[in-house]
C-alpha cells in the first residue's frame, strides 16, 4: 500500500475527474494546527495478524468510488 499524504488523494479525486487540482484548490496555512505532526500513519498489521485481513481494493480504485459517491449524492 505504502504510505500517502493529503496531497495524493487530492491528486486522485481530481484525476478521477479529469481536474487539475491546482487550479481548484488553495493551501493556507492558517489552517495547521499549532503543533502539526510530521506524519500520521495507520498501520494495519494487527488486522492481518488477528483478522486474516488484506486489503482487496488499491488506493486509487477507493479514492475513485468515493469520488463517484459523492457526485452521486449531489445529484
Amino acid at each position: 500500500m505504502g504510505n500517502r499524504v493529503v496531497q495524493d488523494v487530492i491528486e486522485t479525486a481530481f484525476a478521477a475527474l479529469a481536474l487539475d487540482w491546482r487550479k481548484h484548490v488553495k493551501f493556507d496555512a492558517h489552517f495547521l494546527r499549532p503543533a502539526e505532526p510530521l506524519q500520521l500513519v495507520g498501520d494495519a498489521s494487527k488486522a492481518r495478524t488477528v483478522l486474516g485481513w488484506s486489503p482487496q481494493t488499491s488506493f486509487t480504485a477507493l479514492i475513485q468510488e468515493m469520488t463517484r459517491a459523492e457526485l452521486d449524492a449531489l445529484s
